[in-house]
């Protein structure tokens, strides 16, 4: 008797009511409810993909997802409850009946959306306004995914609900906001390589996927944020179109797809006069009977396509794979990263090779369970199979939903991805601040036009970047057909030359040395042509000579060869090579010097295949200077090899 006594004392005040709800729980956290019966945790389906995701409970892993993570909000005499990073999501019952669902939906004020938590010993029973009815778990089921349902309340314990504080989110994801993301599906998000462009699709998700979408195009705007995105007509179609590349130059771009209703799968578009081009399809030979792509990445080469190939369909499985073009213009068969990157069984892909062309970021979900997490590699050496063991990004990117399309610009500040975490609807775009060891290496990033040096009117012209030591061609690109503009992307170590090819014209070439280049930064360096006209005189800036010698270094062999071919190219040319020295020190020795440079000059060209007797010269000494007083900057303007076009 007494016992009984003691149990109805104890079963009393396990459901006695208490008042204090807002000295008990603070509005400004975020919460996790654990199920009395069961342990198990109030959580969205998937982590809530979409809106009207359905409301179940689940175990909770070690960092708690946004799915389980809510905030208690007063409206009135009741509170809406908030799920964290979804945007405006609300918990929210279907309809007033028992049994009725429960669903994250947007807020819209309705009493199906207002409830009324109450303590009941150590757990609240939480009630909808609706009704009075409370969150209930179907049928005091024991295992994940059993659905929350609105029922009468009966004082059982799988209407009783703990609450503890949810983790911190570490680092914050931010969403790009409504100018970009829509209640549909954003995926592939594809940036110029310094961050202020970006193309992006918008498509319709269905069980197998993204079946078909359109390609918009954003700018970064001043304060940040970016520009409302607009339809790209030309390059969108009835199929599935996205962008997976832009080339240097930013004039070329790779996309999802043949467009010419072939099986390849990539094609690339260039810009005319009038806009985009009609896309080209891509032709790779790979080693797969089945082909399929969800992604793909361009080198800043702009000779290099990173590929993810469905390996098997029924499991999803991928591997990245490597083409390169050749000089033909034609591109080498698909090269398997290997086994560093792509582990069998497991979905390796959505790669981003970065600007540096070394670091790799791609998704895998090699770690198991239902989501694909981002992970990073360093390319070791040019085999394209020795990598660095892949490191797994930042805690706060493990996200049941699963993360895709990372990608790096500008200066590394931010990563942008596409999750179904924090979004407006099916999947969007968002950001996050990387650590120092997540960046890439440092690059430069040079924009510029090609332009008439006469009329300083922009032409379209072919700009090569090479590197000046080994004269091998790091990449080329082409610039505006409209506007002469370009912009190229140069990683650190090197000493290039950069120089354009147009019909008719001499290119005024130009060196920039990054062998110590210890940070991001941007140079604007337009590129100037020179009319092949006689009078028209042009400075060879990428000849160099031994220091007070005549002995042509061989990092100026690629400008003399470049020389060599213009003048093939108008066998009735004739020109007056012009050689000047500094304008400090002997008159007579600089005077010398100047003449022998000319000479030596001459005999390389010579030895080329151009005729004596279309080449005259002359030594000038320190007698025209360009450089202005004695600084060692001054006189390295003033040693200089030019030539006059005396005949055309």
């Amino acid at each position: 008797m007494i016992k009984k006594a003691i149990f109805l004392v104890f079963f009393a005040s396990y459901l006695m009511p208490f008042t204090l709800f807002a000295q008990t729980i603070d509005p400004n956290v975020f919460y996790k409810l654990k199920a009395a019966h069961s342990g198990k945790f109030i959580s969205v389906a998937g982590n809530g993909y979409r809106e009207y995701s359905p409301v179940v409970q689940w175990d909770s892993p070690i960092a708690c997802e946004d799915g389980q993570a809510y905030k208690f909000t007063k409206v009135g005499e009741f509170y809406k409850i908030e799920v964290r990073n979804k945007n405006g999501m609300f918990l929210t019952s279907l309809n007033i009946f028992d049994g009725a669902k429960i669903v994250m939906a947007r807020f819209t004020g309705s009493d199906n959306q207002l409830w009324k938590p109450t303590k009941v010993g150590d757990y609240y029973k939480i009630e909808c306004k609706s009704t009075g009815k409370v969150l209930d778990v179907s049928n005091m089921g024991m295992n994940n995914g059993e659905m929350l349902q609105l029922w009468q309340y009966s004082q059982q314990a799988n209407q009783h609900w703990q609450l503890s504080p949810a983790q911190e989110e570490d680092p914050v994801w931010e969403n790009l906001g409504a100018n970009i993301n829509t209640v549909r599906t954003e995926t592939a998000p594809c940036f110029s390589v310094d961050g202020k462009l970006m193309y992006y699709t918008i498509g319709i998700a269905t069980q197998i996927g993204v079946t078909s979408g359109d390609i918009y195009q954003s700018e970064l705007q001043a304060d940040g944020k970016w520009s409302l995105g607009k339809l790209v007509p030309e390059l969108s179609n009835f199929l599935h179109n996205a962008v997976f590349g832009i080339f240097p130059g930013g004039n070329k771009l790779l996309l999802f797809g043949d467009y010419t209703g072939g099986n390849a799968l990539y094609s690339i578009a260039s810009k005319t006069a009038n806009g985009w081009g009609a896309p080209e399809p891509v032709v790779v030979r790979t080693p797969l009977i089945t082909q399929r792509i969800w992604g793909g990445s361009v080198g800043s080469d702009g000779k290099t396509i990173l590929m993810e190939l469905i390996t098997n369909q029924i499991r999803f499985d991928a591997d990245i794979y490597v083409s390169f073009q050749k000089p033909s213009g034609e591109w080498t068969d698909a090269l398997n990263l290997g086994p560093i990157i792509n582990k069998v069984g497991f979905f390796d892909g959505s790669p981003y090779l970065a600007p540096d062309m070394k670091t790799l970021y791609f998704s895998s979900s090699r770690d198991g369970g239902r989501a694909t997490h981002f992970y990073m590699a360093k390319r070791l050496d040019d085999t394209w199979q020795n990598w660095s063991e892949p490191i797994r990004m930042g805690e706060g990117m493990y996200k049941e939903a699963g993360v895709q399309y990372y990608n790096v610009p500008g200066d590394g500040e931010y990563a942008y991805f596409v999750s179904g975490t924090k979004t407006y609807g099916e999947s969007d775009i968002l950001r996050v601040k990387l650590k120092k060891e997540e960046k890439p290496e440092p690059f430069m990033v040079v924009n510029g036009k090609t332009l008439d040096k006469k009329t300083n009117k922009p032409i379209s012209a072919t700009i090569t970047f090479e590197d000046i030591t080994t004269k091998e061609v790091m990449g080329t690109t082409v610039s505006d057909p409209r506007t002469g503009a370009y912009q190229i992307a140069l990683p650190k170590g090197k000493n290039y030359g950069i120089y354009a090819i147009a019909k008719q014209y001499y290119s005024i070439n130009d060196n920039i040395d990054l062998t110590n280049l210890e940070t991001y930064k941007v140079l604007n360096k337009d590129c100037f042509l020179v009319p092949l006209a006689v009078g028209e005189t042009i400075k060879l800036n990428n000849v160099f000579f031994e220091r007070k010698m005549s002995v042509v270094k061989s990092e100026s062999y690629s400008e003399l060869d470049r020389l060599v071919d213009i003048m093939k190219a108008n066998p009735t040319m004739e020109i007056e090579l012009q050689g000047h020295t500094e304008n400090l020190g002997d008159p007579v020795k600089n005077q010398v010097l100047s003449e022998q440079r000319v000479a030596a000059t001459k005999k390389y060209l010579v030895e080329k295949g151009i005729t004596e007797k279309r080449i005259k010269g002359k030594g000038f000494g320190g007698t025209k200077p360009v450089g202005q007083g004695t600084t060692a900057e001054a006189q390295k303007l003033n040693r200089r090899v030019e030539f006059m076009i005396l005949k055309n």
